[in-house]
């Protein structure tokens, strides 16, 4: 558990997630900071659970070194240490810096708002701030809806005192307290020098492509690709290298604008990753995968029947010998292209340049490690014996 999950600008109680123990640290250590000075935990026994003073009442300071009774804004609470810190209390911090000082729940009083009390004869009633002295609280619901709970707080003692309604208990007069409102942040909708206007962005400026020129300006993306297995007729390749001609003289720019270059676009402006797509190589991958293995057994049957072995078995080779053969021989090749298709992208990626560099850097701290001993020189001291052979 962080104490910082718990330092909330918000208002709602989602959890009691603040009355758990959390690190034995919090019992045992004094954690003190810019901050949170003088920052001792309480035990979770010690900790309000439900809180009645949140960010956006206002309150004032009764008790304690930062006492003046100004009524000041509550920015945020700290559910694990049961301090408040307010608008206006701060310090300077070694770095400069303005901090809120934190202040104990139990030396504030909320506000519940202005009243008009009686002065002198003949005066105008005058505007009191009031303050409550003592909280009551409903009975807590929680609101699975919402996730939150949720209930009600009272003023059951006031200062200064308010008077009691005629027939209400003075013991049973209660002063219900307003939860703050939430102040949703909205978006800025003035329009800048540098903004486009509404209108022009709303404003249709595209036009669809004349179907009625499909022989002038032949959709590039419909003809077969040149290395494509597909058989096409001479019209078709025709076609096709008149469209390519196209598209590469739009991107040099020796072509009118006005053709209608969504046909050419329309395949790089496309997702290549989509599921379908991806789903449509799979299939095109695995079907080409089956096709392989059945040229495989069948090369490996006309092998057998030719007198042609495609392997070092032998022949005389019966037709679910060879068929398995087939199969080994297929396996072997897709191992094969595998790994050849993992050194292709290891090449891509320059995961052999670094391998390179690697060795060159290992190659380069041996050597320098050897240059190091090579020029050792030990003074003479006790205990050291010449290997025999070796030269002063």
């Amino acid at each position: 558990m962080s104490s910082s999950r718990y330092l909330t600008v918000s208002r709602v109680t989602k959890n009691f997630g603040h009355l758990t123990g959390g690190p034995k640290y919090y019992q045992r250590t004094r954690i003190t900071s810019n901050l949170n000075p003088r920052s001792n935990i309480p035990k979770p026994s010690d900790r309000i659970k439900y809180w009645n003073i949140v960010p956006g009442d206002f309150v004032r300071v009764v008790r304690g070194a930062h006492a003046d009774s100004q009524k000041r804004e509550v920015l945020s609470i700290d559910k694990i240490r049961n301090t408040v810190r307010l608008k206006g209390i701060s310090r300077t911090n070694t770095n400069d810096t303005r901090v809120n000082v934190p202040v104990h729940y139990s030396n504030l009083q909320l506000f519940v708002g202005e009243y008009e009390f009686p002065t002198k004869e003949g005066e105008k009633p005058k505007s009191v701030d009031v303050y409550a002295t003592r909280l009551s609280t409903s009975a807590p619901m929680y609101l699975p809806a919402a996730r939150r709970w949720i209930w009600n707080r009272y003023a059951a003692s006031t200062s200064p005192d308010l008077p009691t309604p005629e027939g209400v208990a003075p013991r049973k007069n209660r002063i219900k307290i307003t939860w703050p409102t939430i102040i949703r942040r909205t978006l800025p909708n003035q329009e800048f020098d540098h903004d486009t206007p509404a209108s022009v962005a709303k404003e249709i400026t595209w036009k669809p492509a004349d179907l009625s020129q499909y022989e002038l300006y032949p959709p590039y993306f419909h003809i077969p690709a040149p290395e494509s297995e597909q058989r096409i007729s001479s019209e078709q390749k025709e076609l096709a290298a008149r469209a390519r001609a196209i598209q590469d003289a739009y991107i040099r720019g020796e072509i009118d604008a006005s053709v209608p270059m969504e046909q050419y676009l329309a395949r790089e402006l496309s997702n290549p990753h989509s599921r379908a797509k991806k789903q449509a190589r799979w299939q095109e991958a695995r079907a080409e995968r089956d096709r392989l293995r059945v040229r495989f057994m069948k090369a490996a049957k006309e092998a057998r029947s030719t007198g042609g072995s495609v392997t070092t078995v032998g022949l005389n080779l019966t037709k679910a010998q060879a068929s398995r053969e087939g199969a080994f021989l297929f396996e072997a090749h897709i191992r094969k292209t595998e790994k050849a298709r993992q050194r292709e992208r290891a090449m891509q990626r320059g995961a052999v340049a670094k391998l390179e560099r690697k060795k060159a850097r290992k190659a380069r701290k041996v050597a320098k490690r050897e240059q190091a001993l090579r020029n050792l020189i030990l003074e003479p001291a006790p205990n050291q014996a010449l290997p025999t052979g070796a030269s002063v």
